[in-house]
């Protein structure tokens, strides 16, 4: 966490949420509980588990939400007129959970030079193998509506993240025909959640700091 970044003040339900990533990694004793009255220090304490651990969390997912309600249901503000219904139609498969977690830009680009798909100190690489990547994770690319539903459930803790997240499930054409990708930041003092088009986000990851959010596909 860089220095001067500022901590999201979390609702009870927000703490909740931040107790569900000690759970997932047996950090339960008594003493933890009083986390809950602090939700600075239980926000902290949750981002750096979440990114030196890879940590599976449940979001239910509600599609019988529109994507402005959905975007209302995250309390972000959204930069472009281009986030709307017509370059992004939502998938409505009703009330279920699923599970997701934060794949760092890194991740992928060290993976993708071990496999010998990208020239060492190169790093521009394609949709489809992150997508390759992801599969070997028993992970998926996750949509806009993925990352406005984790977006208003785990806000506090995304929240401490210093650079984007990005959905690259959900794409939408910029005036030159590059894809552009939704994506969920802070503002500079970090007491605002802002939702952009992430541009030419696979163009050089050597110079890529974000998060892909991803999903683990249903056994």
């Amino acid at each position: 966490m860089g220095k001067g970044s500022l901590v999201t003040e979390m609702s009870l339900a927000e703490v909740t949420a931040t107790m569900e990533v000690f759970n997932h990694h047996g950090l339960i004793p008594e003493y933890f509980k009083r986390l809950r009255q602090d939700s600075g220090l239980a926000a902290k304490v949750a981002w750096f588990i979440m990114a030196s651990v890879r940590t599976f969390l449940p979001v239910t997912m509600d599609h019988s939400l529109t994507l402005s309600e959905m975007i209302k249901a995250c309390g972000c503000d959204s930069n472009s007129s281009d986030i709307n219904d017509q370059n992004f139609q939502i998938q409505y498969f009703g009330r279920h959970v699923v599970d997701w977690a934060l794949i760092p830009a890194k991740e992928v680009l060290e993976w993708l030079i071990s496999m010998k798909q990208v020239a060492e100190g190169w790093g521009w690489v394609t949709e489809e193998q992150v997508i390759d990547y992801l599969a070997t994770q028993g992970l998926l690319l996750a949509r806009i509506e993925h990352l406005l539903a984790v977006g208003a459930t785990y806000a506090g803790v995304l929240f401490e993240y210093e650079y984007p997240i990005v959905a690259l499930g959900s794409f939408c054409y910029d005036d030159n025909n590059r894809r552009r990708y939704p994506s969920l930041d802070k503002d500079k003092v970090g007491m605002r959640r802002n939702l952009f088009l992430f541009e030419e986000v696979l163009t050089n990851l050597l110079n890529v700091k974000c998060f892909f959010l991803a999903i683990r596909k249903a056994e």
